[in-house]
């Protein structure tokens, strides 16, 4: 599954839940061991958590990393570290 976290400042003014966008990147800056950069990659240990977004179906069109099925959490309004492990 990918999840987005953009940028609220960009973001935001279009946006129904700018609050909830920033509570959740917040959330998620504090979760991961370094600040993210504007390229893909993954994490070294993964963290579990949930998250809450809507579901937004992208067309697939060549993407680098991309769901099997297209789908997508963009944006993600909650994130929350979970117990257990990663499946």
């Amino acid at each position: 599954m990918i999840v987005e976290f953009p940028d609220p400042t960009n973001c935001g003014p279009r946006s129904y839940a700018p609050g909830l966008m920033q509570q959740a990147r917040e959330a998620f800056l504090a979760l991961v061991p370094e600040q993210p950069t504007s390229s893909f990659r993954q994490l070294q240990d993964p963290i579990p958590v949930a998250v809450v977004g809507p579901l937004f179906l992208d067309k697939i069109h060549g993407q680098e990393v991309v769901a099997r099925n297209g789908a997508e959490i963009h944006p993600v309004l909650r994130v929350k570290r979970r117990a257990g492990g990663c499946p």
